[in-house]
């Protein structure tokens, strides 16, 4: 990473010249400005959700208690980074005055929407094919 930022020459983007500060210290504060704290409740919201749903009926039954332990675990997550995200305010990850705007939480529900219909997708055409390969 010190090798990068001392010897990689940088070109600003365009329309940023007057501004672009190239590899650098500043670089550096931009990363530890980032919501890290946010980043870890999802990653371990969808590490939970999705264990939980992949050994529910399938390695174990679904009143197992690691399974049952993921899936509430995986809601306590979901509000805990709402609410994280509501105190960090400004410097959020997904800043929540973003969904007062129709556009974009409506925006948001068709991603969602269009992303679960493509994991259907996914999970039933694998699905099919190993059942005729069998």
């Amino acid at each position: 990473m010190v090798l990068i930022i001392l010897l990689v020459e940088t070109r600003p983007p365009y329309g940023r010249t007057a501004t672009y500060k190239g590899y650098g210290w500043d670089m550096l504060k931009q990363l530890a400005a980032c919501d890290w704290m946010g980043v870890a409740i999802v990653l371990c919201w969808g590490v939970c959700f999705i264990l939980g749903l992949e050994w529910g009926g399938i390695t174990k039954p679904w009143n197992n208690a690691s399974v049952i332990a993921c899936l509430v675990m995986s809601v306590v997550l979901a509000v805990l980074f709402f609410a994280w995200e509501w105190y960090m305010g400004e410097k959020a990850m997904l800043p929540l005055y973003m969904l007062k705007n129709h556009t974009v939480a409506g925006g948001a529900i068709v991603a969602v929407f269009t992303w679960s219909t493509f994991m259907f997708v996914v999970y039933y055409l694998s699905e099919g094919y190993q059942a005729v390969y069998k």
